[in-house]
């Protein structure tokens, strides 16, 4: 009997889906799409940032402005922080900094934040993919206010980034991932940056790559929920907080986000900020508590990026959901006690820590 139920579990076992990727040989861990994009950051006070703003714009929120706009605010501020970011870039360059294998595609333009840009790939070590052009616009910007209470306020110039296209992608690399990584922030009203992101999810179907996507913000699935939710057969991995997963669902609330996805039979990594994130799987939800007080945050630009960037290495080198949500919300830890949202030191370091722990 017990040869039996041996037999059968590896049955079992054999035709289930993959929850962990085991570790392999594969060229990348992580290939991800996504903006080029500079943030410029600047600290500033409740009653400066309204004085700031673009009329129409709340603290929390954010606006595209064109790079007319954005030249006048910035006439207007004193002593910026200029760093590279851009949601998937930033997940790639923290994978990287795990000891990760990652490498990342856009357009930049070959003006100064481009070329900061590209230096901020190399120097992290990510395999930069992306074309240089020298004619037209700008390298895309973020201008992100933080406020003394850690919230953010963004600014964007999507410059060169919105002609992001097909002739950009290098869709030969997605074979030689074990991950692809997109975002729901590339999706716009002409489709053109949609229907590249489709196209290599679709590629990675066929490939036997798994596909992670993170859906960003709650602005973009209000404005392509109908995209997205077709798009849901198609993922592995769905990232996001959990207002921006009620608002992919319509959810009243958590049960129901859970209900949805599980029904889908999607792995979903929901985080939830000082509370937390939640790794949901088919049958079980799994809490992973956050590891720093409110009291210490600084920035909490890029907490996202850091939390997706941990469980990925995590996934990606044979880790259990658990472990891998653990790297996530340590990375997020670590990001979220600096300024920027790039990490100013290794996460490799998390790994050391916790196998001293264990």
């Amino acid at each position: 009997m017990k040869c039996i139920q041996l037999f059968c579990a590896a049955i079992i076992l054999a035709i289930a889906p993959s929850l962990t990727i085991a570790k392999g040989t594969k060229k990348y861990d992580v290939f991800g799409i996504g903006n080029s994009m500079v943030d410029i950051v600047v600290k500033v006070s409740d009653q400066e940032l309204s004085k700031l703003l673009p009329p129409g714009v709340k603290k929390g929120g954010d606006i595209y402005v064109t790079e007319e706009t954005l030249q006048s605010i910035m006439s207007r501020i004193k002593d910026p922080l200029i760093l590279p970011g851009g949601s998937s870039a930033n997940v790639m360059v923290d994978v990287a900094s795990f000891n990760g294998k990652a490498a990342f595609n856009s357009v930049i333009s070959n003006d100064e934040l481009g070329k900061l840009f590209k230096k901020s790939m190399d120097d992290a070590n990510v395999a930069y993919l992306s074309p240089i052009q020298n004619k037209g616009k700008a390298t895309a910007s973020c201008l992100t206010f933080v406020t003394p209470d850690g919230d953010r306020t963004f600014v964007v110039n999507i410059g060169i980034a919105a002609d992001l296209g097909e002739r950009y992608i290098d869709y030969s690399q997605i074979k030689d991932s074990k991950v692809l990584y997109t975002e729901g922030s590339i999706w716009d009203r002409d489709g053109r940056r949609a229907k590249a992101a489709t196209k290599a999810i679709g590629i990675a179907n066929r490939m036997g790559v798994k596909v992670a996507f993170n859906l960003h913000d709650e602005l973009y699935i209000s404005q392509y929920r109908p995209q997205f939710v077709r798009l849901l057969p198609m993922l592995d991995i769905v990232i996001g907080n959990e207002n921006v997963a009620k608002e992919l669902f319509k959810a009243k609330d958590l049960a129901q986000v859970i209900h949805q996805f599980q029904k889908r039979d999607k792995i979903a990594v929901v985080t939830q900020g000082a509370k937390g994130a939640l790794i949901i799987t088919k049958n079980e939800v799994i809490h992973i508590p956050s590891v720093v007080a409110q009291k210490d945050v600084v920035d909490t630009s890029g907490a996202g990026d850091a939390f997706a960037a941990g469980f990925l290495y995590g996934y990606t080198h044979g880790k259990s959901l658990k472990e891998s949500g653990e790297l996530g919300a340590q990375a997020a830890s670590q990001i979220i006690m600096q300024l920027g949202a790039r990490p100013n030191k290794p996460f490799a370091g998390i790994l050391t820590e916790m196998s001293a722990r264990n």
